[in-house]
């Protein structure tokens, strides 16, 4: 009997310790002023830590906490204008926080001929690899993007993800970098189908709006620029200058430069004249644009991307979509491993597109930027894939390919004569050779994995040339399945095709019928023509640019059977679509065609080098 009770005591002990491990811990809370108004993206962090995130526009936060050893939580909050506070919050608790306002007068200028606010801006620029890291860093963050009509509150789509990004060193200037994607969630409104703008690359915020990184607008040309400093604020302490910037009616907004390091510590950007940033998009007109981007400082007095916030409207049919998207860094550690080339998250990508499923336990134990209570409950109302994510889905499963085709054609010996009233033919030729190019192009369907089905055609440029249409079968094997990848692929295509020899252009005085059809156009060029049906083996060596575009070279080999010779009789004047086209066989109406070798036409050997498009759904 003491032993069952041991036995349920310690079954009892671990079971309490699980869920005791497993249970979310977190701290939470609003930011208010001394007037009780919310303090939006302010930056929260753990003391002692790189974990954090910023409070959304209503002042609310939430961190969760891995930790369990104590009950309470030191954090440090930071904004623009108020002091910085150093706080212990109780976990598990909803708190209010108020920040006290930091007021600070103007420092006086003296007015001449130099240009104090330009001093800033240059200092600013050359303090860049003094402030900001000069080692490679992974960041986890957390990004949303949403799309509302306007006097909407019920949004047309929401989508989160949690992402991983390798953010290079500030040495140099560099816009671009690896973003991995960790986790996403997404909600769809029924007006979607309504609605074709999407936001792309938004999940490359870190690096696209990483104004520092990119020596962008100001740090890269400051004479193109005006520049006036409007204000000097305090943050965590420090007196840091507001710099109004201004270049020719198109671009103006602010810069908030660290009095004591010139450290830029946030930036304001609103393009009056849009298209300097990014055209409009054919039959929509984009109304405003604008981002935000801001830094914080860590415990080792190095500067690096917080968060950032990219707001935009377009016009459609009258109405006002508004788009934003919002991302903030939860934690930063030091970069060990690359991305891996097929985890990258591509530039291109629309995370909308993404299909994974809503999972609670992985959101709910995860530090976000909180959205307002209806959004978050609209993640657990997801229904089942629509008919649109259904198509998308077989859309991702195609690919298109376009080539320029290269061909060695030979003609055998043959001896052609053929009349009617109208028109005589004597022909006659010795064995020649030469090149074709022309364009093929393929559309195909994966049906299994790596295994596709679908159709092909090949046309010529010039006269002497063929038309192939055929029907293609092909398996993938990628060489390096671990990086970009390199793919040989091993098909077989089988289809009719038309060989074409131009003989000449014949003018004809009057009309005349071939196999009964009437021509009545007074010029007509005639072929010399093999029809036959062939099988075709073909190896294709590719490379992928991006998981939407690769570089391929193909090598073919016809082995052509059921061969049938002729003549082809078509039409030169008149619209295009109504021009008559007749094939005469060999041994009609008079046709003879004297030749020693089954076939007059051979071109067996072919080459093809061209891109492949993809339509990937993440």
């Amino acid at each position: 009997m003491n032993l069952i009770f041991q036995f349920i005591a310690i079954f009892l002990l671990i079971s309490f310790t699980l869920v005791k491990s497993f249970s979310q811990t977190f701290i939470s809370g609003k930011l208010v002023d001394e007037k009780n108004t919310p303090v939006p993206f302010a930056h929260i962090k753990i003391i002692n830590s790189q974990k954090g995130t910023i409070s959304n526009q209503n002042g609310m936060f939430k961190i969760v906490i891995p930790e369990l050893s104590s009950n309470k939580v030191f954090i440090a909050i930071s904004a623009i204008g108020f002091e910085t506070l150093n706080i212990a919050l109780l976990k598990n608790k909803h708190h209010t926080v108020t920040l006290k306002e930091s007021v600070t007068l103007l420092q006086s200028v003296t007015v001449g001929p130099i240009d104090h606010a330009k001093v800033l801006i240059e200092n600013a620029r050359k303090a860049i690899p003094k402030n900001y890291p000069l080692v490679a860093e992974r960041h986890t963050g957390f990004f949303r993007e949403s799309m509302f009509r306007e006097q909407d509150s019920n949004p047309v789509y929401v989508v989160e993800a949690v992402i991983e990004a390798i953010k290079e060193n500030y040495q140099k200037s560099h816009s671009t970098g690896h973003v991995k994607l960790i986790e996403s969630r997404k909600y769809e409104s029924s007006q979607l189908d309504s609605v074709s703008i999407r936001i792309y690359a938004g999940a490359h915020h870190i690096h696209r709006f990483d104004m520092v990184a990119q020596r962008t607008e100001f740090l890269r040309n400051i004479n193109a620029f005006n520049y006036e400093i409007l204000d000097t604020v305090k943050y965590d302490g420090k007196d840091v200058f507001k710099v109004h910037f201004e270049r020719k009616n198109k671009l103006s907004g602010n810069v908030f430069i660290m009095d004591s390091s010139f450290a830029i510590v946030k930036a304001e950007f609103d393009y009056s004249d849009i298209t300097t940033f990014m055209p409009n998009i054919v039959g929509r007109s984009r109304e405003y644009l604008g981002y935000t981007v801001a830094y914080k400082q860590s415990d080792d007095g190095l500067w690096r991307f917080n968060s950032s916030f990219y707001n935009t409207a377009f016009k459609l049919k009258g109405q006002l979509l508004k788009l934003t998207s919002l991302y903030t860094t939860t934690d930063v550690a030091p970069n060990k491993t690359a991305i891996e080339y097929l985890d990258r998250l591509q530039f291109g990508d629309i995370l909308l597109e993404n299909p994974k499923k809503y999972d609670p336990d992985f959101w709910g134990n995860y530090t976000v930027i909180l959205p307002d209570e209806k959004i978050e409950n609209i993640f657990e109302k997801v229904s089942n894939p629509s008919s649109k994510k259904k198509l998308l889905k077989i859309v991702s499963k195609l690919k298109l390919g376009y080539a320029i085709s290269w061909s060695a054609i030979n003609i055998q010996p043959y001896a052609a004569t053929y009349s009617n009233p109208s028109i005589s033919i004597d022909s006659n030729k010795n064995c020649s050779g030469s090149s074709l190019w022309g364009l093929s192009y393929f559309f195909l369907f994966e049906f299994k994995p790596h295994t596709y089905l679908g159709i092909t055609t090949e046309s010529s440029f010039t006269k002497t040339g063929l038309n192939s249409q055929n029907i293609a079968f092909s398996k993938d094997f990628n060489l390096n399945p671990k990086g970009r990848p390199i793919v040989v692929s091993s098909g077989l295509r089988i289809g009719y095709r038309q060989l074409n020899h131009f003989l000449g252009s014949y003018e004809t005085a009057s009309t005349y019928k071939v196999l009964g059809k009437t021509f009545d156009s007074n010029k007509t060029d005639i072929f010399l023509t093999q029809q036959n049906f062939h099988l075709q083996p073909n190896l294709i060596f590719s490379i992928e640019k991006s998981n939407r575009l690769s570089f391929f070279t193909s090598i073919n080999y016809s082995i052509p059977f059921n061969n049938s010779i002729g003549l082809t009789f078509k039409e030169r004047s008149g619209f295009f679509l109504f021009r008559k086209e007749q094939f005469l066989k060999n041994g009609h109406e008079g046709l003879s065609i004297q030749h020693n070798r089954h076939h007059i036409v051979n071109m067996n050997l072919s080459i093809e080098m061209g891109i492949l498009l993809r339509f990937p759904v993440r």
